[in-house]
């Protein structure tokens, strides 16, 4: 089963968390769960990067499978939820968490403020070319 969630407050405290995506979801979702400190990220899982995401190492999908049971909370944090849900199902892995409505907000919730700053600019440069103008 998998539970689609806009925010990490309704994530397990209990166990390990895995994050699913090493890309820029998969960054906003850890630092989000790292704010949080009873809650733990076990590793980031990642089909194609390897490295750390905030320190948290990142491992292959084949790695998290020789590890992982049933009831292992995996957290998604990637547009290609449905392609890593199916890969998760079919190792049996079941106790899923779409986290990726939260990694959307954030991303415009960015954009929306990277928007507001360069309109901001443009208007301070244009009253200043204006006033220098004037002068």
């Amino acid at each position: 089963m998998m539970r689609v969630l806009d925010d990490v407050a309704h994530l397990p405290s209990t166990v390990p968390l895995f994050v699913f995506g090493a890309g820029q979801g998969g960054h906003l979702v850890v630092r989000a769960i790292r704010r949080r400190p009873q809650m733990r990220i076990e590793a980031v899982i990642d089909t194609y990067k390897r490295g750390e995401v905030n320190g948290i190492p990142v491992i292959t999908p084949a790695e998290f499978f020789e590890r992982a049971k049933p009831d292992t909370p995996v957290v998604i944090a990637s547009m290609y939820m449905d392609e890593i849900k199916l890969q998760l199902a079919a190792h049996g892995v079941r106790n899923l968490y779409n986290l990726y409505p939260f990694v959307r907000n954030q991303l415009a919730e960015a954009r929306y403020r990277r928007d507001r700053l360069r309109a901001a600019l443009i208007l301070t440069a244009t009253v200043a070319a204006a006033w220098f103008l004037a002068a």
